[in-house]
């Protein structure tokens, strides 16, 4: 690949990169760049498979696995119970239920459309 051509497909990854939310670091060169992308896209694609819960965040609305099906789930302290019993609170069903029978799995949530709440 020409110097000229390199210089011209790195310029075009940069952009893509940044235009998606990617770090570009300090990719000089269109190798180092891909590389950079490629770590990226590895570490997105582990976010997006289902984890032990005890490695779940506790300040996102996540999605568990629960009653044989995929829910979403919010992480409840409960610090207003006078004896509080923290527990992940899955949406759709009843509390008492939600306490008794607590996910084993999670995996992060897609954002919402523009406009959309959570």
């Amino acid at each position: 690949m020409s110097d000229e051509m390199e210089r011209h497909c790195t310029g075009m990854l940069a952009q893509f990169m940044i235009i998606n939310g990617f770090a570009t670091g300090h990719g000089e060169s269109f190798p180092v760049l891909l590389s950079e992308l490629q770590w990226q896209l590895d570490e997105l694609r582990t976010k997006r498979q289902w984890q032990p819960i005890e490695t779940a965040p506790k300040d996102d609305r996540i999605r568990v696995w629960s009653w044989g099906e995929e829910r979403h789930a919010r992480w409840n302290p409960d610090k207003h119970a006078m004896r509080p019993r923290p527990f992940w609170q899955i949406e759709g069903i009843q509390l008492s239920t939600s306490r008794e029978h607590q996910p084993e799995w999670w995996m992060l949530t897609s954002p919402p459309p523009p406009g959309e709440k959570t």
